[in-house]
């Protein structure tokens, strides 16, 4: 795409995790960076939930319509007690979209 929209992406981050019940969510759009041929722009994402929670948010990334790069993604143990079969994690992950 030629341009980069941050509420029609935060929006699209916003519905996938909420479909996927993850909790705790943050998504805070960075600083546009040019490059040779493209213009990225990062989105830190902070949120907690199951590691295949962000599994499957991030396969659901990969057939948006737009590309989207994970450029540093650390996953951390929660706070909170475990109390189902899952262990809750913590998840903070910088995603890259680009425009020409």
């Amino acid at each position: 795409p030629a341009e980069i929209n941050d509420s029609q992406i935060i929006e699209a981050f916003s519905r996938e995790i909420n479909v996927l019940n993850i909790k705790d969510q943050s998504i805070i759009p960075g600083d546009e960076q040019p490059s040779t041929y493209f213009i990225s722009k990062d989105y830190n994402l902070k949120a907690k939930g199951t590691y295949l929670q962000f599994l499957i948010f991030f396969e659901r990334l990969e057939n948006a319509d737009r590309i989207y790069n994970i450029k540093s993604l650390k996953l951390g143990t929660g706070d909170q007690s475990q109390r189902g079969r899952f262990q809750i994690i913590t998840a903070e992950a910088v995603i890259q979209a680009y425009r020409f």
